[in-house]
């Protein structure tokens, strides 16, 4: 049986053109990561950039509207465990698919490396005073 990225990859559909067709910001995966390893058709959404403890991440986004975490890490790091389905890219520098799996990861490891930051919502305090966290702001987005 497919999974619904498959199916939707198959019947046309794109991220660029609904964005919430999927819980994910990457249909075709291995499209995108072939864009990331030629360097070639990608906006750098520079706004994007932040820290966690194995280096700096920004996001990247193709034609498609396929999406891509990419990570410059640190010389410490090993960027291949921290999220699925990442490729070694130019520069030492490594691409992840933007699923929503790994978008929960990503904010785990923003918040380990910084519980401060005001990057992803978090549960914290009180719901008079906070948001609900990743799985209720995230899913009304889409």
């Amino acid at each position: 049986m497919a999974t619904i990225n498959e199916f939707l990859l198959s019947n046309g559909f794109r991220i660029r053109e609904n964005p919430c067709i999927s819980p994910d910001f990457c249909l075709d995966w291995a499209a995108l990561a072939a864009d990331l390893k030629k360097n070639a058709g990608l906006v750098d959404h520079a706004a994007s950039r932040f820290f966690i403890a194995a280096g700096e991440v920004h996001l990247v986004e193709n034609a498609s509207g396929d999406h891509a975490w990419v990570l410059e890490p640190n010389s410490s790091a090993r960027p291949l465990e921290l999220l699925q389905g990442g490729v070694a890219l130019e520069g030492g520098r490594f691409g992840f698919p933007a699923t929503f799996e790994n978008l929960l990861r990503m904010k785990n490891l923003a918040l380990e490396h910084d519980a401060g930051s005001t990057i992803f919502p978090t549960a914290t305090g009180t719901l008079a005073h906070s948001s609900l966290g990743g799985g209720a702001r995230f899913t009304t987005l889409h």
